[in-house]
């Protein structure tokens, strides 16, 4: 699979040209740079160079940029992102218009990013524009009101007002709770979780006032949310979502005993159940760090409500090499956890 960064390229760099009149000079000099950038920085001189052509007055800019990007065919996707950002860079003076245009062509890729600068710069503005985006008839509008306000969006930096005083955010998520589209509530559950991370007391207490009557999309949605609580074992998380104490007996737990970094972890477990009940079922793992120390991470198994009787669960676990965490060689540790308990560590070795 080819990295999120080729995505911005030569190609879209000519399209954006076609588009606002940019000349062939201007089209290779605004390419050739991209070859040493990543993504993110890639975007930003994109954005830079439209900038370059449509400026300096904003306004103006703002409907030839519009005109440009929804032309027939639109310029979706990956290809459509240095358009919020030009909006984000230069627009703060003029929030009202900014936001009417990232509105407009939010339906393109996600203008999720590009909204931030004005929720830091103008917050109650721009809280207004989003709340009144969620009764907009595009789930597009919709979602975006609910994903640009993320506190801890991936990719978006921290919204750190609003993690200290969600509570903007909140007429927001109960507009949107039970949206028709399910794009849209996953926003509303991914921006919970990240409030459960700072609030978690009034997460757990708002997904406990949404479960009275909640409908399947509805509970969906707040099983979502409450996952990274489900992982802690928060036992107010695990009794929205109908899982008590776990009742097991002649538990068995097994894993490779030495694991080729590349290869995978094997797990197993055998139980009896003396009565049927509702099980989530999930593993930690205890890496060495470059210190010497262990670091937990939780992965989930299985969610299952399983009658009584035997129980016999199977799982391989990729322990690969990935950008986002080194490993290294030697005693490593993984736990079982059932509804949140642990019930048992063992210890393997890894060889890279």
């Amino acid at each position: 699979m080819a990295p999120f960064k080729d995505e911005i390229n030569s190609r879209v760099v000519a399209l954006w040209g076609e588009r606002i009149g940019g000349s062939a000079t201007w089209v290779q000099a605004t390419s050739l740079p991209l070859v040493n950038l990543e993504l993110k920085a890639r975007v930003a001189h994109v954005a830079q160079g439209i900038w370059e052509v449509l400026g300096p007055d904003l306004l103006p800019a703002l409907e030839r940029l519009k005109a440009a990007a929804l032309t027939e065919p639109p310029l979706r996707g990956f290809a459509a992102w240095p358009a919020y950002t030009m909006v984000a860079n230069q627009g703060l003076e003029y929030p009202t218009q900014s936001l009417e245009t990232l509105g407009m062509l939010t339906h393109l890729f996600s203008a999720e990013f590009a909204v931030r600068p004005f929720i830091d710069a103008h917050p109650k503005l721009t809280m207004a524009q989003m709340l009144a985006w969620t009764t907009h008839d595009d789930e597009h509008h919709r979602r975006l009101a609910s994903e640009g306000c993320r506190t801890r969006l991936p990719w978006g930096g921290n919204l750190r007002a609003l993690i200290a005083d969600p509570s903007p955010i909140l007429p927001i998520l109960e507009a949107l709770r039970d949206d028709s589209s399910e794009y849209v509530r996953r926003s509303v559950a991914n921006n919970l979780n990240d409030l459960s991370k700072d609030h978690p007391a009034q997460v757990l207490e708002i997904c406990e006032r949404w479960s009275q009557g909640a409908s399947k999309d509805r509970f969906r949605l707040i099983k979502h949310a409450l996952r990274t609580r489900i992982k802690a074992g928060d036992p107010r998380a695990l009794a929205i979502i109908g899982v008590g104490e776990p009742t097991l007996s002649r538990l068995v737990f097994q894993a490779s005993g030495q694991v080729l970094l590349g290869e995978h972890l094997e797990l197993s477990l055998r139980a009896e159940l003396p009565k049927r009940q509702k099980l989530v079922v999930d593993f930690a793992l205890h890496l060495k760090h470059k210190n010497g120390e262990h670091g937990r991470k939780v992965f989930k198994w299985r969610t299952l409500t399983a009658p009584a009787g035997p129980l016999v669960l199977s799982k391989r676990h990729p322990l690969k090499v990935v950008t986002v965490r080194s490993y290294y060689p030697g005693v490593q540790k993984v736990e079982l956890l059932v509804n949140g308990r642990s019930m048992g560590v063992l210890d393997f070795e890894l060889t890279v």
